[in-house]
This record gives C-alpha cells, sequence and structure tokens, in this order.
C-alpha cells in the first residue's frame, strides 16, 4: 500500500485506541458509589377499611405483595417517635384506644434508592374506636365528681355500641349546658349551686332508643388565699417587704384553671409608739396611701390587711378574711 495510505489507516487505529480507552473509564466512572439493592423479602399484605364492625357493615380490605430488602433498613417514625425494626426491617406500633370516636395515626418513613438516594414517604393512617356493644351509657367527670360554677368541666360521655356522633347529651339542673369537643368529649358550664343531672341517649342498630343518666354535685369554686410575696403571713424583711407591689389571690391545690383578681383591702401599720395608720386600698396593687404606708416600713413594723375582697370566674365578691406581717 502506498505509505501516505498506511499512515493514514494506522492514525485511525490509534484514534480508535483513544476513543475505546476513554469510553471504558466512563463506564468505570459510572459504577463508582453504585448500590445495587436486592430486594429478597416478600409478603402478603392486607389493609381493611376497618378492623371493628357491627352487624350488617361491610368488610373491605387493600390486598397485595410487599418487598424488602435485607440491605435497606428504614427508618420508620410514628408521631414522631422512630420505632425499632425486626430481622425483616419491619416496624411494629402499637398504642391504647382509650377515646371513642374516629382516631388517626402519622408518621414516615425513610428508605435508601439503588443509587444511594434517601427518600421520606408520608403516611396517615385513620381508624373508629367503638365501646363494647352492650348498650351501656357510660358518664365520666375528667377531673372530679364535682362540677364547679364559673369554669370548663371536662368530662366523656359514650354508649357502648352507639358512636360518638350519633348520641346526643344534655344536662338538667344546675343551669348547666354541654358543648361537644368531638370524639366522646364535652364541656359542662354550670351557673347554680346543688345537683345536675347528665342525661345521654341515642339508638341501637335496631332502632331502638338507648338512655341514661348521672348526677353531679354542683358547687362554688373554693376561696382563694390571700398572699404577698407568695407568704400568708408571718415575718418579713424589710427591703422584701418594700419591693412587693400588693396581694395575689391564690387558688391552691385546685384542678381547674380558675383565677380571682383582688379588688381591694384594708391595711393597718402598727408601730411602738406610734398611733395606729389605716388605709383603704381599691385593687391589688398598693396604691395611693397604702403604698406610702408600705414603703415607711421599719424593723418591728407590724400590718395587718383586712377586708381583702376578690372575684373569680363565677362572679362572686368574696372575703378572704385577715393577714398579718410583722417587718424584721
Amino acid at each position: 500500500m502506498p505509505a501516505q495510505a498506511v499512515r493514514t489507516l494506522l492514525s485511525k487505529f490509534k484514534n480508535d485506541a483513544v476513543s475505546t480507552e476513554a469510553a471504558v473509564v466512563d463506564k468505570l466512572f459510572s459504577k463508582v458509589g453504585e448500590v445495587t439493592i436486592l430486594y429478597n423479602k416478600f409478603k402478603a399484605a392486607v389493609i381493611p377499611n376497618s378492623t371493628y364492625l357491627l352487624v350488617g357493615e361491610k368488610f373491605e380490605a387493600d390486598i397485595y405483595l410487599a418487598a424488602s430488602s435485607s440491605m435497606v433498613k428504614p427508618i420508620i417514625s410514628v408521631g414522631g417517635r422512630v420505632l425499632p425494626l425486626d430481622q425483616d426491617g419491619m416496624a411494629k406500633f402499637s398504642m391504647t384506644a382509650s377515646t371513642p370516636g374516629e382516631q388517626s395515626i402519622s408518621g414516615s418513613v425513610t428508605a435508601t434508592s439503588s443509587t444511594g438516594v434517601k427518600s421520606t414517604y408520608q403516611f396517615n393512617q385513620k381508624f373508629t374506636v367503638a365501646t363494647r356493644p352492650d348498650h351501656v351509657p357510660v358518664v365520666s367527670a375528667d377531673k372530679m365528681n364535682v362540677f364547679y360554677i364559673g369554669v370548663d368541666n371536662p368530662i366523656s360521655c359514650s354508649i357502648t355500641g352507639i358512636r360518638s356522633d350519633q348520641m346526643n347529651v344534655s344536662i338538667s339542673g344546675g343551669g348547666g349546658n354541654a358543648q361537644s369537643k368531638g370524639a366522646g368529649a364535652y364541656v359542662v358550664r354550670v351557673t347554680s349551686p346543688g345537683k345536675a343531672q347528665v342525661n345521654l341517649s341515642g339508638k341501637s342498630k335496631d332502632g331502638k332508643p338507648v338512655s341514661g343518666s348521672k348526677e353531679f354535685r354542683v358547687k362554688y369554686i373554693p376561696d382563694p388565699t390571700p398572699v404577698i410575696g407568695g407568704k400568708n403571713g408571718g415575718a418579713m424583711g424589710t427591703g422584701e417587704w418594700k419591693a412587693q407591689l400588693g396581694v395575689v389571690a391564690e387558688l391552691k391545690d385546685f384542678d381547674f384553671d380558675a383565677k380571682f383578681n383582688v379588688t381591694g383591702f384594708d391595711m393597718t401599720l402598727s408601730q411602738k409608739n406610734a398611733d395606729l395608720q389605716t388605709c383603704q386600698n381599691s385593687g391589688a396593687k398598693f396604691n395611693g396611701s397604702c403604698a406610702t404606708l408600705q414603703q415607711g416600713a421599719k424593723v418591728n413594723s407590724v400590718y395587718y390587711l383586712d377586708n381583702i375582697k376578690a372575684t373569680g370566674p363565677d362572679g362572686r365578691s368574696r372575703n378572704l378574711g385577715t393577714i398579718a406581717f410583722k417587718i424584721k
């Protein structure tokens, strides 16, 4: 062959070798970091429409083949809590169904794909909780067997075998009314002391009426305790006493969120070799002549606060009695 043709052919062979080398390098580079996940765990999964049915209702379920891999350990969480996995990479979740009605759980599953990319899948599962089908009315006070005037009294109501949204709740006596908060939960408000009845009614599957009631006592909220600087009287240092802003009415050891406002009090200052000094204070905070007496405290001074008035959520004015402080 002519020399020029041979040189051209050799150049082609050289270029082909370079191209082949580049193709091999690219192929090897594409395999760096690649992960192959083998799905070797299979299980038949059944997701029912409900696990609790009454007579006459239909049972429906989604059935499919679920695949997983022993090479991948997903992160499964429900309600923000990460669940432990078994040897098959599955997690078990359990909770106690305590309140009748529609409930739900939500969470996420995070897994790594075959290319090493993490993906998160959200889920939400609803379910219905029903009480036992004995048609027994149940009323329970969430705090105690007493309704207090002026505050929200939470109760739980149910009739076994009847859904909460198909049940009626009413109050008789005590000037009361009940407001639904969903899923068998109610808030009762009363206005008159004495007794009140919580009445439940509904219909069973066969249309028969079901009813029941429970009696509660209705009381006023107990009187609060007047305190200054967290103390209900006693000794207090001069600087500590002068730093106090006024009188606070504390409702101690009470299960409800009830607040009292001090509306006024009388104060008397007793000092050695001096006449008694008195003043009347409007509101809880020291003001006017009472603020002047308070700031004039000396060692061995004695302050008497009486006729302390406070008003609570029921609107009644209470006389909280007398407290005394000796300045040391």
